[in-house]
């Protein structure tokens, strides 16, 4: 979420802009829904994104790349560009467009890895925002100042760009469940030590005091940002009666080519 805040002399104008990750919402439609490319500095690399218009009306967009981080929960916060960033590597055609409803549009990004781009995984965010603020107006008729508020709302699609050939050097800090607020959670901390993202899943078994498996679910997929850690919140699915539990879990990742497991306690009362 962004905030902007104007002050001419008698009124306040808030503009709030809304981020949205994943393929639909609030009626535009971005296809994929997330990308993932290996480039060679130096070398340009093309490719196509389609933009839907669900609404039921005319509607204005602009695309544009925005840098972000993930926080050690696991949180996607906007950024300014930093050595990471590959924001300042891609280009759009068109960067601004006009769509009836239904109606599609196909835009073309070019990326460019700078020369001496270092070898490692770079990330952003292609942001696809409506142009077209909706506005609401504050009827505080005690206060001398009116307060409006514009709200505009954006769809945000990852991107992440590999350069080179990276490393992967990651472990499982710590496991432990507990109850949460409403339900039993697996809490994983999670490393990465070397230059290469980890894309991940995970799978949960559950035993009970007979060591008999009385549960399993899965969840794909997350990632583990280069030299970050991650504390990733599992929330157990099974309705699971009062008693002593052993929890098993096994972090998977493809792309690395390995996988860590780990096993920890639950106490149900």
């Amino acid at each position: 979420m962004r905030v902007s805040i104007f002050r001419p002399s008698h009124f306040a104008i808030i503009i709030l802009t809304l981020m949205i990750i994943g393929r639909s919402a609030f009626g535009i439609s971005v296809k994929p829904a997330f990308l993932d490319l290996k480039v060679t500095p130096g070398k340009t690399h093309t490719g196509m994104v389609t933009v839907t218009n669900t609404s039921g009306s005319e509607e204005r967009y602009r695309v544009a790349a925005a840098h972000f981080y993930l926080t050690r929960e696991g949180r996607l916060e906007p950024a300014e560009p930093d050595s990471s960033s590959m924001a300042k590597w891609i280009k759009f055609n068109p960067k601004e467009f006009t769509l009836a409803p239904n109606a599609r549009q196909q835009i073309r990004y070019t990326l460019i890895p700078a020369q001496d781009a270092r070898v490692g995984d770079y990330w952003g965010l292609l942001e696809f925002t409506n142009l077209a603020a909706r506005m609401a107006t504050s009827d505080d008729t005690t206060s001398e100042t009116n307060l409006k508020l514009a709200v505009s709302t954006a769809i945000v699609v990852p991107i992440f760009v590999q350069v080179g050939e990276v490393s992967y050097n990651w472990s499982i800090l710590n496991l432990k469940a507990e109850m949460g607020e409403v339900r039993p959670q697996v809490l994983v901390t999670l490393s990465n030590t070397a230059n290469g993202r980890v894309p991940f899943s995970t799978e949960i078994e559950i035993l009970d005091a007979s060591e008999t498996v009385v549960a399993k679910q899965d969840r794909r997929e997350l990632s583990l940002f280069p030299f970050s850690e991650r504390v990733v919140t599992l929330p157990i699915e099974a309705e699971l009666k009062p008693g002593d539990y052993t929890v098993r879990v096994r972090v998977i990742s493809e792309k690395a080519s390995s996988s860590k497991a780990g096993e920890t306690s639950l106490k149900i009362p």
